[in-house]
């Protein structure tokens, strides 16, 4: 589907409380982004994570908590919330049978594949799970777990992040 770069930049109090629990906010590209865990704290027991990924400020905004009638850049600020992490990556994209599969490459020189299917709404996410452990057997791919380019940007340049991580579950 093409390559595409993407500059990621992570926010989070000092006291690390979206991360120690699994709320990823991140500025993509210009634009802010929130995953919510849809799944047990650090995906334990699971091959797949699931995550409601919010795009919509205002959604954002009533997910963390921030109030609504100033700038996010401003509410973000009094909540404490900071960048702690910029990592640049880039990906390749690929399409098969629905699915999407991300072949990225962090400017850190941490490598992974993620395979992705969106579903609607939580009822199709037991048939979707089901699916995609299919697709990744018939395709020959060897799913375990790994550690996404931010948690392996922790582990590598902010130990004490990491430790909390651990500590909460996280990891």
């Amino acid at each position: 589907m093409g390559d595409v770069s993407n500059t990621d930049t992570y926010y989070d109090s000092p006291s690390f409380e979206l991360t120690t629990n699994e709320l990823w906010l991140r500025e993509r590209n210009g634009r802010f982004e929130l995953k919510v865990p849809k799944h047990e704290l650090g995906g334990k027991g699971t091959k797949v994570e699931h995550f409601l990924e919010l795009e919509n400020v205002d959604e954002i905004r009533d997910e963390l908590g921030l109030d609504q009638s100033m700038p996010f850049a401003t509410a973000l600020k009094l909540a404490s919330l900071e960048p702690f992490a910029t990592i640049v990556t880039t990906r390749r994209k690929y399409e098969k049978n629905g699915f999407h599969i991300d072949l990225d490459e962090a400017d850190f020189g941490y490598r992974i594949a993620e395979i992705e299917l969106m579903v609607e709404n939580g009822a199709n996410l037991i048939e979707a799970e089901k699916r995609l452990l299919t697709f990744a057997e018939q395709n020959g791919m060897k799913i375990e777990p790994i550690m996404g380019k931010v948690l392996m940007f922790i582990k590598k340049n902010r130990p004490e992040h990491f430790k909390a991580l651990q500590v909460a579950g996280v990891i």
